[in-house]
């Protein structure tokens, strides 16, 4: 949170087809509307290293989201 102050809301979801697209390991599809709000404006992280317990991973994240949406 510290390293994007204009965000002033963030959402978190495992949902049935998120976990599934995530498990392919590449960025959405500008296939429907919802995905078409994240054009060319989202990122992916590829380098899970586990369950986040220090901030390290934190900033690893914020680093790879960048000024992206998602």
């Amino acid at each position: 949170h510290t390293a994007r102050p204009d965000v002033v809301a963030a959402a978190h979801a495992h949902s049935l087809y998120g976990k599934s697209w995530s498990s392919l390991g590449r960025l959405l599809d500008p296939l429907t509307q919802d995905a078409c709000s994240f054009y060319e404006d989202h990122s992916l992280f590829d380098d899970y290293t586990g369950v986040v317990l220090q901030p390290e991973e934190g900033k690893r994240i914020a680093k790879t989201l960048g000024d992206n949406k998602a």
